[in-house]
């Protein structure tokens, strides 16, 4: 009988020819054209999984058959972001999943500026930013208190990114603009020093900002009073002008009235509608009068003057004026239900007596009430000349006109920059007191801020974030527990905006636009038992009974102790203990709704957005107009697009994501490489689907193996050397591939090749340039080629990794289609693989082992890659005869006495691979015989130095056939 270690020779001597033989299979023929044939037809992952055949192929030669029926699962893997380390296959332990995912890729080739697979990106990114946000802050928050002890001095503190950006954030400091010398004059300020830079600079600065205020603003209140006068001057002459025009056009409709054959009815209805407008022109000009009367009234209070004559007269003018507006109403609302009742006459069975009779009365109500009218036009003109005196009498300004708009535009940019200083002051004032660095930026023993403020600046970082986390919503529950206590008054509760969010959160009045803060205090102060809600005067019956959120304003009432004035009664505090346990439910319960709320509309919105936007020809200038749109992508990439200029944005844009050199990548922040990559756009703007010597997923996978073969098994600064080496080369690949047209460029760069052949795990030296030409001009349809019957399958690979065709023109690859020519290629050498190890497994399955190991070694970069695969631990263990009870052990002890049996490192030197993979043989018929000594027994029971060639041993085993 032959051996392990003859089949496996048999087959490894010509692995070529034994891939030929198979590929010449029936059954495996018919696959293989099936597969080659329609895989280019699929356009979705359903599609894909939908057909047995082409699914079933690849799953083959991808190491899965065993999950082929697990189709829910490997759609979850297909449809992963590759580029997005945290997707659902890079996730996966098993590295399979993530090479079958990145064989096949599901891509809307259309030329627009979203695909499918990119608007489901921005959301999954979208929800990956928000779900992260939590840990993101608890990751600031631990290294700025890491770093409190470690920081030496203030220069340090501002030159180190997250520590400034902590600072600026939670004192809403604008950070890409702030002076950061200024800054460091902050912090390293003693505010008690009045010769600090504190007090010399920014207090200084201030005080002039408030003495600009205390001079222009008066200023400004006198011309806004005096244009306040001007402007109701003229209302009072337009309403003036006004009576007098309706008069008019009355007594005119009496004399028509009066004339022989005159309708008398029609004009009469006229007369009334014109009567109607006299006396709302009247009501109008009373009602501005009135906010004269009143203020008036409130300065003669002020100076102590209630009882004066003065009062008494005004309060007298008020209750005419106010007697005369009753009247005048009475007269318009009998005119109206006189209109009314007119037009019912006309209504089939109406009783005209009655009617009439009504009408008849509503008349004489009007008379009585025109007894009680008692102002004029004298009074409009007298008001208009009181007007004319009181702008007369701001004679501290300049005349109306030019000269007075142009000392409020200036005094109002004086105001304007004086209170933003004022304001920003602030900030910085908290600032000063916030840190304790020396005069000198040295930090003093204690550390650069004590934990009382430590906590403070934390406190202020979790709730500054533009979206509240479950940090911010326990310490706003802390907050509100701590400070409740404290409040006497509904109102005094109400002024405290972090109290009133909150119960807004608590009880789900934060998404209506319509229940502001006044709304809370009236509900609060009202009572609302069930007897109180029978009471349709009752605040909360009376004015928001019926609406979605009445309930909740029930339920916010009844937790708080307020009286209707706003007090509490005797003993008690604002809420009880058992209904602030009622509270803290419902605010953790809905302390997001309105963020998610949010979140749903803005993806509903940029859905309705793309529908304009993924058009043929369409630009970055499109993009930037939808607004949904570019909003979504902006905040899903961590970006502010109202912080963020456009023209900033459009570079990101139009950037080449392949050039290290481009804008994108010399922003140094990976939000805008984030951002570029959910759109298509060209350097012009237009979204496009580039042409390119090698598809970007191509030039992705070739990186990751060539740093792979570069990395592998090194440690220490060997290994950050090597990998720095490799990520720098796989750049200048990358850069330099995307800017290839020809087959004579490429091949004339030897660089590129030789990186791309190392990826493949193949040495560069053993291929000359004539072979590499030879290769690149095969027709690969023709079975006789150069490409097709070269021995090694995986040149082949290399060479339809790119996209040029025989005669060295780039081809454009349909950009729908889910598998590259690359992938195709090595999809169908996988499947022969896979035929040839099942296939001789059957036989022998130490050769399947044997050839299993020997595809695989390239692939295992550490000893916990073997531990992990079933198969190739049972190889390692034959190897070096490890009993099965090792099982037992721990992960690392397993590691442990792998890596002390072996150095891990000749699975990347081919010579000693091979013989690793010869002694599995030798060692799997040792454990797997019974009968007499095998060839392989003679070896190993022999000296050291004997050997028997693998020609002779297949001699041997031959001569018994």
């Amino acid at each position: 009988m032959t051996t392990t270690y003859i089949n496996y020779n048999l087959v490894a001597r010509d692995l070529k020819a034994e891939m030929t033989r198979v590929s010449q299979q029936t059954q495996v023929s018919r696959e293989t054209a099936y597969f080659k044939e329609n895989i280019g037809k699929v356009r979705s992952a359903e599609e894909f999984v939908a057909d047995y055949r082409l699914y079933s192929y690849a799953m083959k030669a991808h190491g899965l058959e065993d999950m082929i029926y697990a189709e829910a699962f490997m759609l979850k893997v297909l449809e992963s972001d590759l580029s997005d380390s945290d997707s659902y296959a890079n996730r996966l332990t098993d590295s399979r999943y993530r090479d079958f995912a990145a064989a096949f890729q599901f891509e809307d080739g259309s030329k627009v500026p979203m695909s499918v697979n990119q608007i489901d990106e921005a959301i999954g990114l979208y929800d990956e930013t928000v779900a992260s946000l939590d840990d993101k802050i608890s990751g600031e928050v631990n290294y700025y208190k890491a770093m409190v002890g470690l920081v030496e001095n203030v220069d340090q503190f501002l030159a180190d990114p997250r520590l400034f950006d902590f600072m600026t954030q939670s004192y809403g400091i604008e950070g890409s603009t702030v002076d950061r010398t200024f800054l460091r004059g902050i912090l390293a300020s003693d505010p008690d020093d009045p010769n600090s830079y504190l007090n010399t600079n920014l207090i200084a600065n201030r005080t002039s900002s408030e003495t600009t205020l205390s001079t222009a603003q008066p200023i400004l209140n006198d011309i806004a009073a005096r244009q306040s006068e001007v402007d109701d001057k003229a209302t009072m002459v337009a309403y003036g002008e006004g009576i007098v025009s309706i008069q008019a056009a009355i007594d005119d409709a009496l004399v028509r009235q009066s004339e022989p054959d005159a309708d008398v009815a029609s004009i009469q209805t006229e007369i009334d509608v014109l009567t109607d407008g006299l006396h709302t022109t009247y009501r109008n000009f009373i009602e501005l009068a009135m906010i004269d009367f009143r203020e008036e009234e409130s300065a003669l209070i002020a100076d102590g003057l209630e009882d004066s004559p003065e009062m008494t007269a005004l309060r007298n003018k008020i209750d005419v004026w106010t007697a005369d507006t009753d009247a005048r109403w009475t007269i318009s609302t009998s005119l109206n239900e006189i209109v009314e009742l007119e037009a019912s006459k006309t209504e089939e069975g109406a009783d005209l007596t009655a009617i009439q009779s009504q009408i008849d009365a509503l008349r004489v109500t009007i008379t009585d009430a025109e007894a009680n009218l008692t102002l004029t036009t004298s009074d409009i003109d007298d008001a208009v000349a009181a007007k004319d005196v009181a702008i007369a009498a701001y004679t501290d300004l300049p005349e109306l006109g030019d000269e007075t708009n142009q000392l409020a535009a200036q005094l109002n940019t004086d105001v304007a920059a004086a209170r933003n200083y004022i304001d920003a002051t602030e900030k910085y004032l908290a600032l000063a007191y916030a840190y304790n660095f020396n005069d000198d930026g040295t930090v003093p023993a204690g550390g650069f801020q004590t934990e009382a403020e430590l906590e403070a600046i934390t406190e202020l970082y979790v709730i500054s974030q533009d979206r509240l986390t479950l940090t911010g919503a326990m310490l706003n529950d802390d907050y509100f527990r701590e400070t409740i206590g404290s409040f006497t008054t509904a109102e005094e509760m109400m002024e405290d905006e972090r109290i009133v969010s909150y119960l807004k959160s608590a009880f789900n009045l934060d998404t209506y636009l319509t229940v502001v803060t006044s709304t809370l205090e009236n509900a609060i102060t009202s009572p609302a038992t069930d007897a109180d809600l029978e009471d349709e005067t009752n605040y909360l019956v009376a004015f928001h009974k019926g609406k979605p959120y009445f309930d909740d304003l029930v339920a916010l009432s009844r937790a708080f102790n307020f009286e209707e004035d706003g007090t509490l009664p005797d003993g008690l505090q604002p809420v009880d203990a058992e209904n602030q346990s009622v509270l803290s439910s419902r605010y953790f319960s809905g302390y997001d709704d309105a963020d998610e709320a949010a979140d749903q509309e803005a993806i509903r919105r940029m859905q309705i957005d793309l529908v304009g936007l993924n058009t043929e020809g369409a630009t970055v200038e499109d993009l930037f107009n939808s607004s949904a749109v570019y909003s979504f992508a902006m905040q899903a990439a961590e970006l502010d697009p109202n912080e963020i200029p456009q023209r900033i944005m459009r570079r990101v844009l139009t950037s080449d994501l392949q050039d290290p050199d481009s804008f994108v990548y010399s922003l140094k922040d990976e939000r805008y490489v984030k951002f570029a990559n959910l759109f298509n756009f060209d350097s012009e703007g237009v979204a496009t689907a580039p042409l390119t010597a090698q598809d970007q997923a191509q030039m992705d996978d070739i990186s990751r193996d060539y740093i792979i073969q570069k990395t592998r098994f090194l440690t220490g600064d060997e290994a950050t050397t090597a990998q720095s080496d490799a990520e720098a080369e796989a750049s200048y690949y990358q850069r330099t591939v995307s800017n290839i047209e020809t087959l004579d460029q490429l091949l004339g760069e030897r660089r590129l090749i030789d990186f791309a052949l190392t990826a493949k795990g193949i040495d560069p030296e053993t291929v000359s340039n004539d072979e590499l030409q030879l290769l690149f001009r095969s027709d690969l349809d023709d079975p006789d080629s150069y490409a097709n019957t070269v021995s090694d399958f995986r040149l082949t690979e290399v060479v339809t990794s790119f996209n040029f065709d025989e005669t060295g023109k780039l081809m454009q690859r349909d950009a729908a289609a889910i598998s590259s020519r690359g992938d195709l290629y090595e999809t169908m050498n996988l499947y022969l693989r896979q035929t040839i190890e099942q296939e001789r497994g059957e036989e022998d399955n130490g050769v399947r082992l044997a050839l299993y190991f020997e595809r695989m070694a390239p692939t295992i970069t550490s000893v916990y890659d073997i531990l992990g695969d079933t198969a190739l631990y049972e190889v390692f263990k034959t190897i070096f005869s490890l009993p099965d009870e090792i099982s037992g052990m721990s992960v690392d002890s397993q590691a442990a006495l792998l890596e002390d049996r072996m150095d891990m490192a000749d699975l990347a030197d081919p010579e000693k691979l091979n013989k690793l993979v010869e002694r599995f043989t030798i060692m799997y018929d040792l454990e797997n015989s019974s009968a007499s000594p095998t060839a392989a027994e003679v070896i190993l029971g022999g000296s050291a130095s004997a050997s028997i060639s693998f020609d002779t041993l297949l001699s041997l085993s031959q001569l018994g056939r």
